[in-house]
């Protein structure tokens, strides 16, 4: 293991009292804070917050389906095992899937009743868990500004 000296403790405790160190750290600091609230208030409903984006993603295509790949694309957050993830929220009657007509390997998906009332609700209470904090914290042009400069930093 390499000895550190002074000098390189005080160029790494430089390094992260910079401008860039400190956003990165409030970023993601303010990221786990949201998901973990959005996480607590979804609990009522038994589905995760990535079941959320799934269902946000299919209600905003309905009445068309999707396919897997479709979805993946579109999706917040990458989830590894989206299949399974679509098995469950199919088990418990949020979506529906259906095999494709035209090709035997590929499955579409679309939203079902109960599929868009728990998202209905879900959207609701994860809104409210962040107590809608970019419409009382931001005015429109911060909100702007803040996309803008997330959008640059998009990775």
């Amino acid at each position: 293991m390499p000895k550190f000296r002074m000098n390189n403790n005080l160029e790494l405790l430089n390094d992260l009292t910079t401008s860039h160190a400190k956003a990165y750290f409030s970023l993601v600091s303010l990221a786990d804070r949201v998901e973990l609230r959005v996480k607590d208030s979804l609990k009522s409903l038994q589905i995760t917050h990535i079941q959320l984006n799934v269902l946000s993603i299919l209600f905003q295509s309905s009445p068309h389906t999707l396919c897997i790949s479709d979805l993946k694309t579109k999706l917040i957050v990458n989830s590894p095992d989206l299949s399974r993830m679509i098995g469950r929220l199919d088990a418990k009657g949020l979506i529906k899937r259906q095999a494709s007509t035209t090709n035997r390997r590929k499955t579409t998906i679309s939203i079902t009743k109960k599929g868009r009332l728990t998202y209905l609700k879900g959207h609701s209470l994860a809104k409210s868990s962040v107590n809608n904090f970019f419409k009382t914290d931001l005015n429109k042009n911060e909100a702007n500004q803040l996309y803008t400069l997330l959008q640059k930093i998009n990775l």
